[in-house]
């Protein structure tokens, strides 16, 4: 086990599920001083974790715990790294509309990203891909994070008929039956940017946030 940023960005990931933001990176903040006060012992490092992780969690959930956190730091099975961006994701389903919401949360959690954000745009992107399959069958998400301003981009394009009444959907003064209004205005109060662009041979959607 190599002690480096990818291992403890996983293990972030991990240990948010267990307890609350803040408290996991206290716990990772304090395994590092620990280790480093052991000179590098990476055997420290991770007993410091589960020292640390197991004071936060219920004693009944301390098995799954221990071993989630031995399959992150051992590899007992194989964690897929972020690949780089752009990625793009197929929405045939809801299935795929889901890969491709824990995509954007595992993406904003690499980044280093709020727990809070990861949430923001992983609800933006369901309502998105809601519609798309809901008024044209399906479509496509592209997401972008740029490492350097920390700007996460999705753009999520169908081939649909396209949105009537837009200008009324984004004034507030229009609601459909199926909730098509609510769920654009939605996106919008969630992202830093928002912006549509559609017409009868279909639509393309596209926001940002800042993580």
């Amino acid at each position: 086990m190599q002690v480096n940023e990818l291992l403890e960005e996983r293990l972030f990931g991990m240990l948010v599920r267990y307890t609350s933001e803040p408290t996991a990176r206290g716990i990772l903040q304090r395994a590092r001083r620990g280790q480093n006060a052991k000179r590098g012992d990476a055997k420290a490092y991770f007993d410091l974790v589960m020292f640390g992780a197991k004071l936060f969690v219920e004693n009944t959930r301390h098995a799954d715990l221990t071993e989630s956190l031995q399959q992150v730091c051992f590899g007992s099975i194989r964690f897929e790294p972020p690949r780089p961006s752009p990625h793009e994701v197929e929405i045939q389903d809801e299935h795929s509309s889901r890969r491709a919401r824990l995509l954007v949360r595992r993406l904003v959690r690499a980044a280093g990203g709020r727990e809070l954000t990861a949430v923001r745009a992983a609800t933006a992107l369901s309502e998105l891909t809601r519609n798309a399959l809901m008024y044209a069958g399906g479509g496509s998400v592209r997401v972008e994070l740029n490492d350097r301003d920390r700007k996460l981009r999705v753009v999520v394009r169908d081939d649909g008929p396209g949105i009537d009444d837009l200008d009324r959907i984004l004034s507030g003064s229009y609601r459909s039956k199926t909730g098509l209004g609510r769920g654009l205005l939605g996106v919008r109060k969630l992202a830093d940017h928002f912006h549509v662009q559609t017409s009868a041979s279909g639509t393309t959607i596209c926001f940002e946030m800042l993580v």
